[in-house]
């Protein structure tokens, strides 16, 4: 539990307020720039991942085994939001079978970044297309999450760290209280964060 806030003002506070805002000509150009970008480089991935770094100014192409793939997951359901491109649909259901075989084989998933990899692919998926597999791979990965732990706790479930971690998942939108979780523990402690938000 947090006992006190620590408020550190932003510097030069006046030059931003006098910077106009953009304007949605701008915002769009930016998007468009984005959206190209990532058309090209899903031919450049294919159904595979970028590295979390790059190595001379460009992305090694990697299985999926790093706790960031699932930021490129999410950048392709982002574009399919934003332009109704079906190709970016495709890549990333493509991506969530990749993603459901790492959890269920349990490949590389033994730390606390599960959040960072399932919200923004599967979960995702699962909200803005009904992805079953989606649903299944963020359930999966849950469950895993809340069996993960350390010789020093950093993800003891009666702890504020493990909250934080938890709700990366955001099981609030992919459990329903009408469809319920194929795993008890997880229906439990959609209840228990469900109270404590409060």
């Amino acid at each position: 539990m947090i006992k006190t806030i620590h408020v550190e003002p932003i510097r030069n506070r006046d030059k931003y307020l006098a910077t106009p805002p953009l304007t949605k000509g701008e915002v769009e150009a930016a998007m468009d720039y984005v959206v190209a970008q990532t058309r090209a480089n899903m031919e450049y991935f294919g159904t595979r991942f970028p590295w979390s770094a790059t190595k001379g100014l460009q992305y090694p192409i990697i299985d999926n085994i790093e706790w960031t793939d699932g930021f490129w997951t999410g950048l392709l359901w982002l574009c399919y939001e934003y332009t109704g491109d079906e190709a970016f649909r495709v890549r990333a259901e493509q991506n969530i079978d990749s993603f459901l075989h790492r959890v269920e084989n349990r490949i590389e998933l033994d730390h606390h970044d599960l959040g960072f990899l399932y919200s923004p692919s599967c979960v995702a998926g699962y909200k803005l297309t009904g992805s079953e597999k989606g649903r299944r791979a963020g359930v999966l990965a849950a469950d895993k999450l809340i069996h993960c732990g350390s010789p020093i706790s950093y993800a003891n479930i009666n702890t504020s760290y493990w909250q934080q971690h938890f709700y990366w998942l955001k099981l609030s939108h992919l459990i329903k209280a009408d469809d319920p979780s194929p795993f008890p523990a997880l229906t439990q402690i959609e209840v228990y964060g469900t109270d404590t938000e409060r």
